[in-house]
């Protein structure tokens, strides 16, 4: 006798992703009916590359706004000044936050950092 039993999440979004209609399997006493589609590991799939992919990328910024935000506070200390400019790095691509560690070496004051901002978001 068949029944219909919910599936596990990794074979629901397979599903999901290759057609849409298909929520449940079929469950024989002694075996799963299977198809191609269940062969088909999800980690190789487009989707999951890239929402692993996105994930990295805001991991990266997350992590060169906190090393940027502790370069900072060390030269020149927690000012109020300084943290203010802190909240327009959340808006800064990567690319540019990695520029901005280099640029730091050279600067004497704060004011170096929000005229570097100031051409950075224009």
């Amino acid at each position: 006798m068949n029944s219909r039993k919910l599936v596990t999440f990794d074979w629901a979004i397979k599903r999901l992703l290759y057609s849409p209609y298909l929520f449940f399997i079929k469950i024989n006493d002694k075996s799963i009916e299977s198809d191609p589609i269940d062969q088909i590991e999800l980690k190789q799939t487009r989707f999951y590359q890239e929402v692993v992919e996105e994930g990295r990328q805001e991991g990266r910024q997350e992590e060169c706004i906190a090393l940027v935000t502790r370069l900072l506070r060390r030269k020149f200390g927690i000012q109020l000044e300084l943290e203010q400019s802190l909240g327009q790095l959340q808006t800064l691509p990567v690319e540019k936050l990695e520029g901005l560690t280099e640029a730091i070496f050279d600067w004497t004051e704060i004011g170096d950092l929000t005229e570097w901002l100031r051409q950075q978001l224009v």
